[in-house]
């Protein structure tokens, strides 16, 4: 489990996790605070005035009519406040 970071591949910059890429729609698992792993996907919005994509995690709150209603959590790219990071990630745990 490990925080987000920013690299770069061929086609620009890149978000990893744990040293793999991510792509988009890619899922991945957030730590709450009570300690327990939410699945989430992965996306990036436009880039910033620096040209880095902006991560934004999707959250499923509910199944409506067949549909997925998602909450979307953007990341602060630095994910931290103080030095401690704010957005603890993981690869789904495989069985």
């Amino acid at each position: 489990m490990s925080a987000l970071t920013l690299g770069r591949d061929a086609g620009g910059p890149r978000w990893y996790l744990d040293g793999q890429p991510i792509h988009c729609s890619d899922g991945l698992e957030l730590r709450t605070l009570q300690g327990t792993w939410v699945p989430v996907r992965f996306e990036v919005t436009a880039p910033d005035a620096a040209g880095i994509p902006q991560p934004v995690l999707y959250l499923v709150a509910a199944h409506v009519d067949g549909e997925d209603w998602c909450i979307s959590l953007r990341l602060d790219p630095s994910n931290t406040v103080g030095g401690v990071k704010r957005a603890v990630l993981r690869w789904p745990v495989r069985t």
